[in-house]
């Protein structure tokens, strides 16, 4: 029944609903943060290594013709052209299909595991407001972006990071030590010329 609905509605509109948006374009289209004059946004944060958002093309694409003119639905790559909108809304680095629905300056996540066009639809129709409403983030600055990146990385990956932090501090352990050791060997010497020179 799902390919059924799915099919009849694509057939009705030819051109695409599902636009791709980037790091340059997404405030621009979707005015998430500036007050949405450009309509409410069901916006899907993915990475090509995901095989379920991969599947969830045509699903979308059903739910933006369904509810063309009234909501816009769109995807942002979060691993190339989209990564520092993924760090703006704290998505992190996984792999997981994430769904934020963006209406009146407020933000809604999708937590369900369903992704068919009647769950999503029945969401953005009026079921996210059972949901916590979140403000939406501002564009992070620079720093903030790379701060942002680090805490995501140490999250998805700890045990690199881990390793990444204690090479270099064993190397400066060694390091010092060498120095210590090369020092009391000097000291050593002094002293025993100092003791020579008064047995003299």
């Amino acid at each position: 029944a799902n390919g059924d609905v799915m099919a009849e509605t694509l057939m009705r509109y030819k051109e695409a609903g599902v636009k791709e948006l980037t790091d340059t374009t997404f405030e621009h289209l979707t005015q998430a943060s500036s007050g949405a004059t450009t309509g409410d946004w069901l916006v899907l944060f993915f990475t090509e290594e995901c095989e379920a958002c991969a599947t969830m093309t045509a699903v979308l694409e059903t739910v933006a013709c369904k509810h063309r003119g009234r909501i816009n639905v769109a995807r942002v790559n979060k691993q190339t052209h989209g990564e520092k909108t993924g760090r703006r809304f704290e998505l992190g680095i996984d792999n997981s299909p994430q769904l934020i629905f963006f209406r009146l300056e407020k933000m809604y996540r999708y937590n369900l595991e369903n992704y068919d066009v009647e769950s999503l639809s029945n969401f953005v129709t009026g079921f996210y407001k059972n949901y916590p409403a979140h403000p939406v983030p501002l564009p992070k600055s620079p720093f903030d972006d790379l701060v942002q990146m680090c805490v995501d990385y140490i999250k998805e990956y700890p045990a690199l990071v881990g390793v990444c932090v204690a090479v270099p501090l064993l190397l400066l352990a060694a390091f010092l030590y060498l120095i210590k050791a090369d020092d009391e060997k000097l000291k050593k010497k002094k002293k025993k010329k100092s003791k020579e020179n008064k047995d003299k």
